[in-house]
């Protein structure tokens, strides 16, 4: 909502910028399968990140959540794109993932790898 508000006072906003502009162009990819695997979650997250997998050399996220990108199961696959050594963003939605020592953090929550 910044953009808006600077609109509001009538000033210019900031151009919109995409997931790929801000991804690192040649990732140090040697830590990415020790990401890889199933986290916990709790039963009332809005959000629930299920599991991390490298497909195509590349690092993707199962969630589970609601909405058009779901299939049946209310699962959607979707890849992560590196942002910092162990940050990562996705190309829909307002996403920051950090992965820490066996842990996953999401916004204000963190998540246990299983």
């Amino acid at each position: 909502m910044p953009a808006v508000q600077a609109i509001a006072r009538d000033e210019e906003a900031e151009p919109a910028v995409s997931i790929e502009d801000i991804a690192v162009k040649d990732p140090d990819r040697s830590k990415w399968k020790s990401f890889c695997g199933k986290y916990e979650y709790t039963g009332d997250a809005d959000f629930i990140l299920d599991e991390v997998f490298m497909k195509d050399g590349e690092l993707w996220a199962k969630a589970i959540l609601s909405g058009e990108d779901c299939n049946d199961q209310g699962k959607a696959s979707f890849r992560l794109y590196p942002i910092g050594e162990n940050e990562f963003g996705r190309k829909r939605g307002m996403l920051r993932l950090t992965f820490c020592d066996g842990c996953l953090k999401c916004g204000d929550s963190t998540c246990k790898k299983l």
